[in-house]
C-alpha cells in the first residue's frame, strides 16, 4: 500500500512539473552525475537496538535519486541513481524516500565537460529533513552546493 502511494505521489507530482521524457546526450562534451544514498547511515544500528513491536514494512530501505533534468522526467519509474548530462547549466530536482517522508528539492548548477560529480543525500543533523552536498568526484571533499529539502 506504502508503494502504491508513493507511485500516485510520484504521479501527480511530475504530472505537474515535468514536460516529458529526459534524453541522455551522447558526444565527449558530457558530464556524469551519480546519486548516494547515505540516509541509512548510522540507522541500522538504531534499528537493531529497537526493542518492541515494528510495523512490517517500515524499516524498508530510503531510495534518493535524481527525478527531473531541466524539467524531464529521467526515468519512468520514479528516477535514477547516475544521469549524463551536456556541459552547462542545468537545474537538477531530487527526491528522497526515507520510510514514507518523500522529499523534493531543485537546484541549478554549471555542470564541466568530462567532470564527474557525486552529489550525497543524508539527513540533516539529525532532523527529519535532508541535505544534499555536491562534489566534483576528483576532489570529493570540497562541497560545490549545498542544498536542504
Amino acid at each position: 500500500m506504502k508503494k502504491v502511494i508513493m507511485l500516485l505521489v510520484v504521479a501527480l507530482t511530475s504530472a505537474c512539473a515535468s514536460t516529458g521524457m529526459y534524453s541522455t546526450p551522447s558526444g565527449s562534451d558530457t558530464a556524469t552525475v551519480e546519486v548516494e544514498n547515505l540516509l541509512d547511515t548510522g540507522t541500522q544500528e538504531a534499528t537493531e537496538g529497537a526493542t518492541g513491536w515494528q510495523m512490517p514494512g517500515m524499516a524498508a530501505a530510503s531510495r534518493v535519486g535524481v527525478f527531473t533534468v531541466d524539467g524531464d522526467r529521467v526515468d519512468e519509474s520514479g528516477g535514477d541513481k547516475t544521469v549524463t548530462l551536456d556541459a552547462g547549466e542545468h537545474t537538477i530536482q531530487l527526491f528522497a524516500d526515507d520510510g514514507g517522508m518523500l522529499r523534493f528539492k531543485k537546484f541549478s548548477m554549471t555542470f564541466e565537460e568530462g567532470a564527474e560529480y557525486v552529489i550525497k543525500v543524508m539527513r540533516n543533523d539529525g532532523k527529519k529533513n535532508f541535505r544534499a552536498t555536491v562534489a566534483n568526484k576528483a576532489a570529493p571533499e570540497t562541497v560545490l552546493e549545498e542544498v536542504s529539502f
